[in-house]
């Protein structure tokens, strides 16, 4: 005889979702792949400096600990505001400066030696500014109320920033044509 009651029953396809799969035991292969993946000694550093101080042995926290740099900086400002403590707010104590570590000191070293972008302005930026300034030379309100030629609709705050661009490119222009016209001058004196 067979009992109803523990047979295992055909499910109807209107409640085949219902019907839950026995658990499966994860495979070692899965498992050793998600521990890798949250292993904090698994991390890629891409700053040459800091990777060649880089302890692989360690986790990120103790790796920028010893570095002298600071995993969150919100945490440092958090320690340093003021507490209160019954009726008297009182000063965090905040820890005694750290001289600075080898890897500190190449990153400031590298961060003086960063050369900043000097902004240009385009041709056609330099022929709209120009048409500008020599129709309503320094009223950026006036600019920007003509539909013709400020077409783009710029603000006279835009426009105004356009027209400091515009004369630095010019100065910076007549410097690199002093330079071109006197470079020759001084090989031929030399000769």
């Amino acid at each position: 005889q067979i009992d109803l009651a523990r047979a295992p029953t055909m499910v109807n396809p209107r409640q085949r979702k219902n019907h839950k799969a026995p658990k499966v035991l994860q495979s070692a292969k899965k498992a050793k792949a998600r521990k890798n993946k949250t292993n904090n000694k698994n991390v890629s550093v891409k700053n040459n400096i800091v990777e060649k101080y880089w302890d692989k042995g360690k986790t990120v926290r103790e790796n920028f600990s010893a570095l002298g740099l600071v995993m969150d900086p919100n945490a440092n400002a958090i320690a340093s505001k003021r507490v209160v403590t019954g009726r008297r707010p009182e000063v965090a104590s905040e820890p005694p400066p750290q001289s600075l570590s080898a890897a500190i000191k190449e990153l400031e070293a590298r961060a003086q030696d960063i050369k900043t972008y000097q902004a240009y302005a385009s041709r056609g930026e330099l022929l709209f500014v120009k048409d500008l300034l020599e129709k309503y030379d320094d009223d950026y309100v006036a600019m920007a109320k003509d539909i013709k030629l400020n077409y783009y609709q710029h603000t006279p705050t835009q426009l105004k920033h356009k027209v400091e661009k515009y004369h630095r490119t010019l100065q910076i222009l007549l410097d690199d044509e002093k330079k071109r016209q006197a470079g020759p001058a001084d090989e031929a004196s030399e000769a």
